[in-house]
């Protein structure tokens, strides 16, 4: 007949329990653990969100999806007020130019700007950045429907700037009290935690 444990018998086998639990959480904990856990001062998408499907056009007049989003990092605005003198097109022209010292990074990043309305000031102002600074256009409607799929209400005079990963999903958020010097650092520690 086995008789009951002593107290130090008891007190090892609650010792090995709290030790086996603390390992199990442990191993949870680091096996659960993602790479773009990288403090920033925007919102990281926890999980990453499908960027909304869009049908638009480029400053050539190409055709422009989500689909065009994958195998690069992407920072997208939707300007509701439009035009090179808008604080959104401003602000991606000074992230824009904030990365010009990381050329490598500058290059590995797609810069969309949406406006509620183009113009050919709009199209020449992209064109002259370089061929990662993209100004999407569409009709009307086609321009509405892809602020209403990004969550963007028609009334609003606020941007918010989409980091969009290399597989087409919303990665993070940026709003417009966010500067560009700020907006750059995170994209550099974001892209760089995700390629090292």
């Amino acid at each position: 007949m086995i008789g009951r444990p002593g107290p130090k018998q008891r007190r090892a086998v609650f010792f090995l329990l709290a030790i086996s639990v603390f390992a199990i959480s442990y191993y949870a904990g680091n096996r659960n653990k993602t790479v773009d856990a990288v403090p920033i001062s925007g919102l990281v998408m926890r999980p990453p969100a499908p960027a909304p499907e869009f049908q638009l056009f480029d400053q050539s007049d190409e055709s422009f999806s989500q689909e065009q989003l994958r195998g690069s990092w992407n920072l997208l605005v939707l300007d509701p007020q439009s035009g090179t003198a808008s604080p959104a097109f401003y602000r991606m022209v000074q992230v824009y130019n904030r990365l010009a010292i990381e050329s490598e990074l500058q290059r590995q990043t797609h810069f969309i700007y949406v406006p509620r309305e183009s113009s050919d000031d709009i199209k020449a102002g992209a064109g002259r950045l370089g061929p990662n600074f993209i100004a999407l256009h569409g009709s009307g409607r086609e321009v509405d429907e892809t602020f209403l799929r990004f969550g963007v209400s028609e009334i609003t005079n606020n941007f918010t700037l989409y980091l969009i990963d290399p597989e087409a999903r919303i990665h993070a958020l940026f709003t417009d009290v966010q500067d560009a010097a700020t907006i750059a650092a995170d994209l550099k520690a974001i892209i760089s935690n995700q390629n090292p």
